[in-house]
């Protein structure tokens, strides 16, 4: 009886083991995330591959712990009941069954899963091989009891096992522990923006474009492409809504040099296809198109096909890197103060920073956001320096164009109010 109730105790302490196996296990294989585990693989880590291929069909690995665990714990308590009735009789059953919870529940469960919770990669590198060939060796009871599991709980839903917000707290947790910089992570949140953008955001506003009429003369074509420093122009026909193409300074420097007379001058010759494009285009697919028809420009049109605006590929990656300025570009302040009630301001300053700096009320108009705008809309022609418009107490003059665009605009606020007028 002795020797018999000897070899229980050495079942019942193998048991108690296994149990603690099956719960570091699950604890140890699900508790590493998949960046950790993708960058084990990347680093040939022994295991790592084998834990990869067992979470993809991770419904199929949980069912191999639990069975195994179960068959454990339920083997463990027949055991137990058996020792306690040899040794007290019947009587010994219910004392069997309380201290075989405890043990189960302090030696199976709470020890190695905290264990495995502070050693999980250790651990799951470890264990992988063995739940290997486990899942193989259960399959048949596997593959019945996820049938009936699906039954209740349906099929899986497929969602992505990394979040954008996950990402985004891991990249904040990295900027803390100094393993990412500050301009690394706004890169990459606008990363994250970028797929969200559409094209009518970062486009140059119909106002604010530099276009050429296709009748003008060679001369006139040089004056504007000095003046606005563009390599790429539209190229329009009697007006900015009807854009026959794209003229590139290099080709016209190709074929005329700076020549500023020529009796022969067509260029229509010289015309590339227009890329015409939605307001709502996403910025992402408009970069893989330009990256596709290798070009850099391309007109933007609203829903009725009137053109709204242009955008580069420029606009487009600055999205990515923030502001590029090349040689031609001058960084200057929008606003800059003349002398008493009177301001010099770039024509692409928005209304709503005139109003706010200078304290004034210029009106806003649907789909007008520049002051440049509000300048053209109420002229209603081509502009030109010296124009004058006159809201309420404040007097705004063009100082300076190039072809349909308004560079540059004085204000000055007076003390009476005036009557509107266009001169």
């Amino acid at each position: 009886m002795k020797k018999i109730v000897f070899w229980h105790y050495i079942a019942l302490i193998a048991l108690l083991s296994l149990s603690a196996f099956f719960s570091s296990a699950e604890t140890a294989m699900f508790s590493i995330s998949t960046l950790k585990l993708q960058h084990l693989v990347e680093k040939n880590e022994r295991g790592a591959q084998i834990i990869l291929n067992l979470r993809k069909k991770s419904h199929k690995l949980l069912i191999t712990i639990l069975i195994g665990n179960n068959l454990v714990n339920i083997s463990a308590s027949a055991l137990a009941s058996v020792v306690a009735i040899e040794l007290f009789g019947s009587k010994g059953l219910g004392l069997a069954i309380g201290v075989l919870t405890f043990l189960i529940l302090v030696f199976g469960e709470i020890m190695p899963k905290g264990y495995a919770t502070k050693n999980n990669v250790k651990l799951a590198l470890r264990y992988a091989p063995i739940f290997r060939v486990l899942v193989i060796l259960l399959t048949p009871f596997v593959w019945i009891l996820d049938v009936i599991t699906r039954l209740f709980t349906g099929k899986s839903t497929g969602k992505p096992s990394v979040t954008t917000e996950e990402l985004k707290s891991i990249i904040r947790v990295g900027e803390k522990e100094g393993a990412i910089k500050a301009r690394e992570r706004d890169m990459i949140y606008k990363i994250f923006r970028f797929t969200d953008i559409e094209v009518k955001t970062i486009m140059t506003h119909r106002t604010n474009i530099v276009a050429m009429d296709v009748n003008l003369k060679l001369k006139q074509i040089l004056q504007i492409i000095e003046d606005s420093g563009y390599s790429r122009l539209p190229i329009y026909e009697d007006r900015i809504d009807n854009i026959i193409g794209i003229i590139y300074v290099k080709d016209i420097l190709k074929q005329f040099g700076t020549k500023r007379k020529q009796k022969k001058f067509n260029i229509r010759k010289l015309l590339r296809p227009a890329y015409f494009i939605p307001e709502s285009k996403n910025v992402d697919d408009l970069l893989r198109e330009m990256q596709k028809k290798k070009t850099h420009i391309a007109i933007v049109v609203d829903e009725y096909g009137g053109v709204s605006g242009v955008v580069t590929l420029e606009d487009v990656i600055e999205e990515l890197v923030g502001e590029i300025y090349d040689e031609t570009d001058i960084p200057e302040r929008h606003i800059r103060k003349i002398k008493e009630n009177t301001f010099s301001i770039s024509g692409n300053t928005t209304i709503d920073n005139v109003n706010e700096s200078l304290k004034i009320n210029l009106p806003k108009r649907a789909g007008i956001d520049t002051v440049a705008g509000l300048v053209l809309d109420d002229i209603g022609r081509m502009p030109k320096k010296g124009d004058v418009i006159t809201f309420r107490n404040v007097r705004i003059q063009v100082m300076k164009t190039i072809g349909l665009q308004i560079t540059k605009l004085k204000i000055t606020k007076k003390a009476k109010k005036a009557i509107k007028t266009i001169s």
